[in-house]
């Protein structure tokens, strides 16, 4: 499908980010911030050009009206805009140390949303936007060993982790990125194709690439904008939660991936202190009550399918306020699971509670809906992709599990029915029937 190769993977990169910090934060109502900067005009000529121009990468069209198609969703709903096309390295990282000094001491609560689209390219664990203006000598790059070739980078594009550094972290400040899109920079071939490489994700954040490592997305699917711009300005403008909408953008991703209409998926990653995260709706000062459903709950573990042919499937529920709904959404979503075993390629099926005094004391601190998956092993990740698509009520955030022991842990994945759910039934049947997947 998506080979992982060595070196240096092209990322096409729309940023959302939500962001944090470290000092106290400021009573008062949460605040909605973004960033959004596309990159289109690499020459800086004043047109579009198909074909690179000297040591120039090639031009991009979509880049700056993506960034306005998110911008105009997130104008709704009240955010505090920054937005820029065109900017070079210098320039960038200004815009961004100036956004970063302006976001201290940030009501609890707030959503700080940054969005970065155009050429981006990763190497050896480091991933890169590309600025305006950069230029590349191929044969002399191609020649330079792995450390020249990084220096290069470092010095003529913007580092995406140093970026981040700048951005204190605040537990109570939820940070999103989104980067799209790995669009074709033609540098070199193990620049073009690289290793499986991945930004380290801060505990307040959630990063979304619009692609998985190592691959490309298009940049025009013929509407004047890529698919996943698209995907994620429609999913915006139906407002809620944050975790949510970035849910369901990557669900919808993944069916034109496994419908043959786009040749990779989106790859999200969550940090714990997001995981830890209530309801945090897209417009400040909205609420969510629980649902309350009428549910016996029983606190034993159910075993739903005995059978050890597939991977190893744990459904935790939370308990606490609105336990009723999730007890028997959890129940309800496993035994739908285990009937499509063979389908999903799950083994057995397994329900547990957990405790508000696991869940609070013992490193859980979840309080979203989230499948967790070993990185070591990307079919598993695969896996838990279908399942959520195949249950998007659930809203369910992928997220990197920490192995047993630090040891990684095969063919076993984990859920967590732990947040709000997208409906006030929790009968997995009913809700599917609802939203026309049966």
């Amino acid at each position: 499908m998506h080979p992982l190769k060595r070196i240096l993977a092209l990322l096409c990169i729309p940023v959302y980010m939500l962001l944090a910090f470290p000092c106290q934060a400021q009573s008062g109502p949460p605040k909605r911030v973004a960033l959004l900067i596309g990159n289109w005009d690499y020459d800086q000529n004043g047109k579009f050009d198909p074909t690179p121009s000297g040591d120039y990468i090639a031009d991009l069209k979509n880049p700056c009206s993506d960034s306005d198609l998110v911008k105009s969703q997130l104008a709704k709903f009240g955010f505090e805009i920054h937005d820029y096309c065109n900017v070079d390295q210098a320039t960038f990282n200004a815009r961004v140390a100036d956004f970063a000094s302006s976001l201290s001491d940030l009501p609890k609560g707030s959503i700080v949303f940054l969005f970065y689209s155009g050429h981006g390219m990763q190497y050896h664990g480091h991933a890169f936007t590309v600025p305006v203006l950069f230029r590349i000598d191929h044969a002399a790059f191609k020649n330079n060993g792995d450390l020249e070739q990084f220096k290069l980078l470092q010095k003529n594009a913007n580092n995406v982790a140093e970026m981040l550094q700048k951005l204190p972290d605040d537990k109570n400040v939820a940070l999103v990125v989104a980067l799209d899109k790995c669009r074709d920079v033609p540098v070199d071939e193990k620049v073009t194709y690289s290793e499986a490489v991945s930004i380290r994700t801060g505990p307040n954040t959630l990063i979304q690439y619009a692609t998985t490592a190592g691959d490309r997305t298009p940049d025009n699917d013929g509407k004047g904008h890529s698919a996943y711009a698209l995907v994620l300005a429609d999913e915006l403008s139906k407002g809620g939660d944050i975790g949510d909408i970035m849910a369901a953008v990557g669900i919808r991703v993944w069916r034109l991936y496994d419908s043959g209409k786009r040749d990779t998926y989106a790859e999200t990653n969550v940090g714990p202190a997001f995981s830890a995260l209530k309801f945090n709706p897209l417009k400040a000062g909205m609420s969510a009550a629980p649902r309350n459903v009428a549910a016996t709950v029983s606190r034993k573990r159910l075993m739903v399918r005995d059978r050890y042919d597939g991977v190893t499937l744990d459904i935790f529920w939370c308990e606490g306020d609105g336990e009723q709904a999730r007890y028997a959404f959890a129940t309800s979503l496993a035994r739908d699971i285990a009937m499509r075993a063979s389908e999903l390629g799950v083994g057995r099926v397994m329900v547990k509670p957990l405790s508000q005094d696991m869940n609070n004391n013992n490193g859980y601190n979840v309080h979203r809906n989230i499948m967790r998956y070993d990185q070591a092993y990307p079919l598993e990740r695969e896996m838990l992709f279908k399942i959520a698509s195949a249950y998007p009520v659930g809203n369910f955030l992928p997220q990197r599990g920490v192995g047993v022991n630090g040891q990684a842990t095969q063919n076993y994945v984990s859920a967590f029915v732990c947040g709000r759910l997208a409906d006030g039934r929790a009968d997995v049947a009913a809700l599917e029937h609802a939203s026309g997947k049966r």
